[in-house]
């Protein structure tokens, strides 16, 4: 029957979920660092140069919303943030 995956494409599949499920964690975890109000342009850089780094699926784009807390970084004082954040929101 065609509708079974086999043991390998099981594994290969529950692998798949499981660095999707790593990956949105992160993105939220980058997504709690950007909405920090303190936060140190140094960490504002390093998060998103992570984002820049990571192939994010348009699912975890969606689920995450990390699209709407980057564009919130558009105005940042620090001319690096507003780079990265054209760069990110550009794709």
């Amino acid at each position: 029957d065609r509708h079974h995956c086999s043991y390998d494409e099981a594994v290969a599949l529950t692998d798949v979920l499981e660095e999707e499920t790593l990956l949105i964690k992160e993105i939220y975890r980058i997504k709690d660092t950007l909405a920090e109000p303190d936060q140190s342009v140094r960490v504002l850089i390093d998060s998103l140069q992570r984002l820049e780094y990571m192939e994010i699926s348009v699912e975890a784009l969606k689920l995450t919303e990390i699209g709407k807390q980057v564009n919130s970084l558009r105005k940042h004082s620090s001319k690096r943030v507003r780079t990265l954040v054209k760069l990110l929101v550009r794709g």
